[in-house]
């Protein structure tokens, strides 16, 4: 037995579907939530349901009704021809899925942001430091890096006789 889970609807101001926004979905409360946070659902736009069916059939009437990209109020064509799997399947981020490897942190990694604050670091004995990475000099001589950075604020007087000011 075949569910009727998706649904085709229609975003527009009193046109016809040759104009306005036809979408397919599985979660159309949520797909409506994404339409008003990108500004295309506001107050003089109205919701039509078109379909009501199963996956296939609801991709197979936004296909129709959106063949090409650029029609109406949509960007892409319908009826996700270019995606693999399902509604959802193909853009849902399963538990464990990495997809920014390339950019991802990694320990032991230096932090991207490494070095954008400069530091003026005064020692016990009175030598100054230039410190363009924080976390670094710090692990070298057994400072805590929150509190340097306190110190810089001028949230604490000194951390360990060390003061600090920004460079």
């Amino acid at each position: 037995m075949t569910t009727s889970t998706h649904c085709v609807y229609h975003l527009h101001v009193n046109t016809g579907t040759d104009y306005g926004y036809v979408g397919a979905t599985k979660a159309l409360r949520n797909r409506l939530y994404e339409h008003r946070s990108n500004g295309l659902l506001k107050e003089d736009v109205y919701l039509g349901i078109l379909k009501i069916g199963t996956e296939q059939e609801c991709l197979a009437l936004e296909a129709a009704l959106r063949p090409e990209p650029g029609m109406g109020w949509n960007i892409a064509e319908g009826g996700w021809n270019k995606c693999i799997g399902t509604i959802g399947e193909a853009t849902r981020i399963q538990p464990g899925d990495r997809f920014s490897i390339p950019t991802e942190f990694q320990r032991g990694q230096q932090a991207h942001n490494a070095g954008a604050t400069a530091y003026l670091l005064t020692d016990p004995s009175g030598n100054k430091h230039t410190v363009q990475n924080l976390t670094t000099f710090c692990a070298a001589n057994n400072l805590t890096r929150e509190n340097i950075r306190k110190v810089a604020r001028g949230n604490r007087k000194h951390h360990k006789q060390w003061t600090a000011v920004f460079a």
